[in-house]
């Protein structure tokens, strides 16, 4: 039997429009007018491992918390999804 880790990273993509508006995964079209962008990553829905900002308008110290706090939530999201869909799957390879 073969033994592997998991590790679930949550990263979403944010895009600051006219300001003040965050979008988060914009589509092409949004990209395009918009004036700044950043990257938060979490590996454990807990703590962010990585935040990129690279150029483009700046954000605040709250616009930066709304990232963080997001992408903790669709971590939790995600993670439940998936546990849920396993669960799911060992159950029907049991029957």
């Amino acid at each position: 039997m073969s033994s592997y880790m998991v590790l679930l990273l949550g990263c979403l993509w944010f895009q600051l429009f006219d300001g003040r508006v965050l979008l988060v995964d914009p589509t092409h079209e949004e990209e395009s007018i918009c004036s700044g962008y950043v990257t938060v990553v979490t590996a454990d829905g807990n703590s962010i491992c990585q935040l990129s900002k690279h150029g483009g308008a700046s954000l605040s110290v709250n616009q930066l918390a709304v990232c963080m706090s997001s992408v903790k939530q669709r971590w939790a999201e995600i993670k439940s999804l998936i546990e849920s869909t396993t669960a799911d799957s060992d159950s029907d390879m049991n029957n």
